[in-house]
């Protein structure tokens, strides 16, 4: 949504940015012409009377929230906020996962059924993620938009302009995302044990899983062959620089990161769990090689053969993935919200 937020033109647009937390890593990416309301708040629960406050104090034509537990939240205080404010819900993940995610104790099914109508747009990032909020909320379905995050190749692919490639003669694969159970480093890790030995793999990124992956790769006797660097701004460079991008997640919305390696002209082989299936429909031929994550998926790898590039390959994007595209899609959205009755 940053991404977004920084493409939109200010002359047409006035932006505030609220972030529940301190927001301190976002820093760079903000919008140099946005107001920004930090809330400091480690949960939502505690931050509602301020962006409550804040919401009022502004007094928006529309916000656009990103998180389903947030749409909720912010659907449901709607008579709080007062004034003609209209509100867009954007479904970040699939919604069952962001099902699962939420306390037991509320009646989460019920709460998008009777909330998201409330809403003047719904933004989903895929035909699936459509689906499922048609099925739980169906007096919302005329109002779901698919709009997917935009890539902004341009700065992507400058940030690339040397890839980056670990030293020897196999495949180079490389994953990225949170070290959790969702993403599914655990399941590709196994499968390292069946590819050939000239494989290696590097895993960008972290989170609560780094302890029983590292364990995971000492025990299967990988350590010369899977690397966990953690975080890099180098990562651009290291896709690039790759013959494979590699998803095993167990579920997702529409990963950015797999965009991103499309754009870097690198192919990607991911799980079918992952349901990027609106990805392959539009993508060249071969660029993206859906699999499950087992003797199929360490196949999918296998059909390709080492290609170091000194430069990033030609993009592989489709087009509708494309910053331009995406934003004016957006600006329409919300030019015609906002110009909707309250």
């Amino acid at each position: 949504m940053l991404n977004l937020a920084r493409a939109l033109d200010p002359a047409r647009f006035s932006l505030c940015i609220v972030a529940i937390g301190p927001a301190d890593d976002l820093v760079a990416d903000l919008p140099p012409s946005a107001q920004v309301e930090r809330l400091n708040a480690s949960r939502l629960r505690a931050s509602l009377p301020r962006l409550v406050s804040v919401l009022r104090r502004a007094k928006p034509d529309v916000v656009v929230c990103t998180l389903g537990y947030i749409n909720l939240a912010l659907l449901a205080l709607r008579p709080l906020i007062g004034g003609n404010v209209r509100i867009i819900a954007r479904e970040a993940n699939v919604v069952s996962a962001t099902l699962r995610a939420m306390p037991g104790f509320l009646p989460s099914r019920r709460l998008y059924a009777w909330l998201y109508p409330r809403a003047a747009a719904i933004i989903a990032q895929t035909e699936d993620i459509a689906a499922e909020i048609a099925a739980l909320a169906p007096d919302a379905k005329s109002c779901v938009e698919i709009l997917p995050n935009p890539v902004d190749e341009v700065a992507l692919r400058s940030r690339a302009a040397a890839p980056v490639r670990r030293p020897g003669d196999g495949l180079r694969l490389v994953a990225a995302g949170r070290l959790t159970h969702q993403k599914g480093f655990d399941r590709l890790v196994t499968l390292m044990r069946e590819m050939e030995p000239s494989t290696e793999l590097t895993i960008y990124g972290e989170g609560p899983d780094r302890a029983s992956l590292e364990q995971q790769i000492a025990q299967l006797g990988l350590g010369d062959r899977v690397s966990l660097p953690g975080f890099s701004s180098g990562l651009p460079a290291a896709i690039a620089g790759a013959d494979l991008f590699v998803l095993p997640s167990r579920w997702e919305g529409v990963p950015n990161v797999v965009l991103e390696a499309l754009a870097l002209g690198t192919p990607v082989v991911a799980s079918d769990d992952a349901r990027i299936h609106d990805v392959v429909l539009e993508a060249p031929s071969a660029a993206v090689t859906i699999a499950s994550v087992g003797t199929a998926f360490v196949t999918a790898i296998g059909a390709h053969r080492p290609n170091p590039a000194a430069s990033p390959r030609p993009s592989l994007l489709p087009e509708r993935y494309r910053m331009a595209t995406v934003t004016a899609r957006f600006a329409a959205l919300l030019t015609r919200v906002a110009r909707s009755p309250a």
